[in-house]
């Protein structure tokens, strides 16, 4: 499985983007044949290698949206939660076969962006992502309540696919991340 982290420029230096941590934990081998790649986005210019990929293998986009498949979350007794799920193929069977995703990362604003001005990404199915627990992400401003970060989106998304190992890696990097980022802001 292949993921590929279509990243907003402004996201490369950032000590606060967790897109780093997934490529660091899921670039040493693994046995569930799980890797990460960080692609830069351009608005003038598609990447080659996400477009062979897109033409090439059964890929997804990680983009909530209302004709995204959905993910289950623990709490299917929401009456909107139902209505959703009654629109869209279980994400657990839709994603059984897929081979690369794609996840945007930087803000929402960011991600929003890469999605608007990037027509290739337009016809993927994409795949919503109903998070089992809370963000555990405080380090910015203006966060979506019921939104992920991109370490969280990827940790959802491995356990999604039954990749615990990779799941468990992401999120040990993930937790020492945000205890040093606590204590440095702590510090100042």
């Amino acid at each position: 499985m292949q993921i590929f982290l279509l990243t907003h420029p402004r996201e490369v230096g950032k000590v606060t983007n967790t897109g780093r941590l997934v490529n660091r934990a899921l670039s040493v081998g693994n046995s569930e044949n799980v890797s990460a790649q960080i692609l830069l986005w351009s608005r003038t210019q598609a990447n080659p290698l996400l477009l062979d990929s897109i033409e090439t293998t059964s890929t997804l986009l990680l983009y909530p949206s209302e004709e995204a498949l959905l993910s289950p979350s623990e709490d299917s007794s929401n009456l909107e939660q139902q209505q959703l799920m009654s629109r869209v193929i279980p994400a657990q069977n839709a994603v059984e076969d897929v081979t690369s995703f794609i996840i945007l990362d930087g803000t929402w604003q960011q991600a929003r962006k890469i999605y608007n001005k990037s027509p290739y990404l337009k016809d993927l199915k994409r795949l919503h992502l109903a998070a089992q627990t809370p963000s555990r992400y405080s380090l910015r401003r203006n966060q979506k309540t019921s939104g992920l970060c991109t370490a969280e989106s990827v940790i959802e998304l491995l356990k999604l696919k039954r990749c615990l190992k990779s799941a468990d890696a992401v999120d040990t990097l993930y937790s020492q991340f945000l205890i040093e980022m606590q204590a440095d802001k702590k510090q100042h």
